[in-house]
């Protein structure tokens, strides 16, 4: 168990999932794991993040920002925009609700 934070069951990780989609962009900019005056990666990642992209999807949550991903609808041009305005945190939270299958299929839609 890594820094004793796993859930210890199948039912537990299913539950952590779920808050974990409804939590919002902003939630988890907000909320670093480390905190921007102890490690100056975290400086280097929030100072980086385009605040024009980020406000336009801040108050989407990790579940809205998962199928924006993943919608047919949404252009390699669009996630080029706006990956800009996310954290690598943000990044992991949408990555930990997708399955294989939706990791793949997004990656096709990056550059």
């Amino acid at each position: 168990m890594l820094a004793g934070v796993a859930a210890a069951s199948s039912q537990e990780r299913v539950a952590a999932k779920q808050v974990l989609s409804e939590m919002t962009v902003a939630d988890i900019r907000n909320n670093p794991v480390i905190a921007y005056e102890d490690d100056c990666v975290t400086r280097l990642i929030q100072d980086d993040v385009n605040e024009t992209a980020y406000n336009q999807i801040k108050n989407w949550s990790i579940s809205e920002l998962r199928e924006y991903v993943l919608s047919d609808e949404t252009s390699v041009d669009d996630i080029a925009f706006t990956r800009k305005g996310l954290t690598s945190e943000v990044v992991a939270a949408v990555a930990k609700i997708c399955s294989n299958a939706d990791l793949i299929y997004g990656a096709k839609k990056c550059r």
